[in-house]
């Protein structure tokens, strides 16, 4: 299944599914950490069946990268 990135006001057609998050650090660049990140945000929306997100927070240190997002299934 294909999961997407949306913005808010495509959500209401969509069924919240619950809040993700993703924590990654160690990588080997900041960008490594961030790419990583996201991907875990997908695979966890994946797996509560979901096929959409809105990132709702994210903030990126030189240690680690921290994302929340909200799950959505949408028609």
């Amino acid at each position: 299944m294909m999961v997407r990135e949306i913005t808010p006001t495509l959500t209401s057609k969509c069924r919240f599914l619950g809040v993700v998050q993703s924590v990654e650090g160690e990588t080997i660049s900041v960008t490594e950490d961030r790419r990583s990140a996201m991907n875990k945000i997908r695979n966890e929306v994946a797996a509560r069946g979901g096929d959409s997100f809105v990132l709702s927070d994210m903030f990126t240190t030189t240690i680690e990268t921290v994302m929340q997002a909200d799950a959505y299934v949408c028609e």
